[in-house]
């Protein structure tokens, strides 16, 4: 199975992991529901979201399961990045 996972694109004010920087009620339960240790080894994540979000845990947490990694607009300008999407036909 293929899973994305696409990152916001608003800034944050301090980089921080998600579980530091999110601490609503509904993002705790939610995290939690999902943090019981499931073998990802099936799954192929393929992210689409910038180094705030890979580089602070969620790169590592899906690798420390099982799960393989793509990072397929890693090092790529904003430029680059639409260009990636627009040679798909994703724009």
């Amino acid at each position: 199975m293929r899973i994305g996972l696409v990152g916001c694109v608003k800034s944050k004010a301090t980089p921080a992991r998600a579980e530091d920087l999110y601490t609503s009620p509904l993002f705790r339960g939610a995290r939690r529901s999902v943090e019981l240790g499931p073998d990802l080894s099936e799954h192929v994540f393929e992210l689409h979201a910038g180094s705030a979000y890979l580089d602070h845990g969620l790169a590592e947490g899906i690798e420390r399961r099982g799960g393989r990694v793509e990072r397929p607009l890693d090092g790529l300008s904003q430029g680059r990045r639409l260009a990636f999407y627009k040679e798909r036909g994703c724009l």
